[in-house]
């Protein structure tokens, strides 16, 4: 994506990770304080507590096993951003909340591991809500993040973690973003994302479980991508969503052609089970490539191969612009088994 040359540059100022120790301490921080002066203090196993407030602060961190949890605290962005992603991205693209681990030319040499973020409402930064990179066994909580010029919520080379209950609407990238994570084992649930670019996307990453999110009025509902990884074998769920009138229209940019009206797009991919999704009402307002339900096609849009070993089964997709579900018939090995839907191409996938 456009931002993965910042990102890179980025996580090289990651440090690296902590043991945990046997007695762990609570931070309060009350409007006024720095949360940021909290999370330095900290040590790992610490717990940062943020009072109803607003702050006026980006924060960035850098030691493992630390919880963050706002009793409805409000973040927003400083006059200046400070800290480290503040100087990577620069003043106009930095992001509300940074977790950083360590790498050393694209390849992860620790992890900032056993981090929780809960209960933030992030608002109008210029990057994304919240931005982590060589992270593993995070969890992101029943956070609300929107307004943001970058994604809602992002995560790069993780392992391990989940994105549970989360809000992301009205971003200017995916509202909640995994990638480049090709052993994720990551769950993403119960999360609602609505006016972003793609509500869900899960980029080059495995072993990832989508369940219960409910994705509306994005330019996509859910976007699943393999740009052919070498080390990525996708093996990832995507089941029990509510994806509908998915109708806002993205322009063609670098990042790829104009999409709008797609609900639960598939591109390349091996062994992905995507399976009683209810998909309804997506129909584009602008140009796009193509528009339908479900939607699987050659991962040479993405620089990958075609589909492999993929099931679609037993979804319920109606009322969909173009085709209820649509393969191109690129791939090999595909299944399509008791899907209730109206119009498809081919027509046995109905």
């Amino acid at each position: 994506m456009c931002r993965t040359l910042r990102i890179l540059a980025v996580a090289a100022a990651g440090l690296a990770v902590w043991a945990t120790p046997a007695i762990a301490a609570t931070h309060d921080v009350w409007p006024g304080q720095s949360i940021q002066a909290a999370i330095d203090a900290a040590k790992p196993g610490d717990t940062i507590l943020v009072h109803r407030g607003t702050y006026h602060e980006n924060l960035t961190v850098r030691t493992s096993h630390l919880t963050l949890v706002s009793w409805g605290a409000t973040l927003q962005p400083p006059a200046t951003g400070t800290r480290v992603c503040a100087t990577k991205f620069g003043q106009s693209d930095f992001p509300g909340i940074c977790v950083l681990g360590k790498m050393k030319h694209g390849v992860v040499t620790s992890r900032v591991v056993g981090t929780t973020i809960q209960n933030f409402h992030i608002d109008g930064f210029p990057g994304e809500g919240i931005f982590m990179n060589a992270v593993g066994d995070s969890r992101i909580v029943h956070n609300t993040s929107w307004d943001n010029g970058g994604y809602g919520i992002a995560g790069f080379f993780q392992t391990g973690g989940a994105y549970v209950g989360n809000t992301a609407y009205n971003n200017g990238e995916p509202g909640i973003y995994l990638g480049d994570s090709p052993e994720a084992n990551y769950v993403v649930s119960r999360n609602t994302t609505w006016g972003n670019e793609y509500g869900l996307f899960i980029r080059d990453s495995g072993h990832a479980v989508i369940t219960d999110n409910v994705s509306h009025d994005n330019c996509v509902g859910i976007l699943l991508l393999d740009t052919n990884d070498p080390n990525l074998e996708s093996n990832d769920i995507t089941q029990r969503n509510t994806v509908s009138h998915n109708d806002k229209a993205c322009p063609a940019g670098g990042d790829g052609p104009a999409l709008s009206g797609i609900g639960i797009g598939l591109v390349g991919g091996t062994d992905m089970i995507v399976r009683d999704n209810s998909v309804s009402d997506n129909s584009p307002s602008g140009d796009t490539l193509i528009s339908g339900g479900i939607v699987m096609l050659s991962g040479s849009l993405g620089g990958g191969a075609g589909p492999t070993g993929n099931a679609i089964n037993f979804n319920h997709s109606w009322n969909n612009a173009g085709f209820d579900i649509f393969w191109d018939r690129s791939g090999s090995d595909n299944h399509f088994f008791k899907n209730t839907c109206g119009t498809s191409n081919p027509a046995f996938i109905c």
